[in-house]
């Protein structure tokens, strides 16, 4: 499968990386974008959205809307880099590939949360 994820690049811009992955037909592909997000930009000059220790529940998708459920570690996985720009990168990734229209994040189920002082109470639209 070929499909066009979003990093930050040197000078913060949310900048697009194609790439074709291999995978089961068994995964739902939005929990493939969310693990090839993790793994990193493959492009040099691409920054990672997240520390490699980052971890979600799950995703799934719902009339149109992603749904991104993160543990605990986000916070410590998003510790030193942008939160605006790594869930900006997310939502554009998942409308690329998936056709959504929104996200909606969440840790642990909780929605009236923040991350590293972002807070995620709210529907993000690409």
């Amino acid at each position: 499968m070929q499909m066009t994820l979003y990093f930050p690049d040197g000078s913060g811009t949310i900048v697009p990386e194609t790439r074709t992955v291999y995978y089961k037909s068994s995964v739902p592909t939005e929990q493939l974008v969310m693990q090839e997000l993790i793994k990193g930009p493959y492009e040099a000059g691409h920054q990672s959205l997240f520390a490699s220790n980052a971890n979600f529940l799950n995703v799934n998708i719902q009339k149109k809307i992603c749904y991104v459920n993160f543990d605990e570690s986000v916070s410590q996985a998003l510790s030193g880099y942008d939160v605006n720009k790594a869930l900006q990168a997310i939502v554009r990734s998942m409308s690329s590939v998936c056709g959504i229209d929104k996200v909606q994040f969440s840790v642990n189920g909780d929605t009236a949360v923040e991350i590293n002082g972002v807070s995620i109470n709210k529907i993000f639209e690409a």
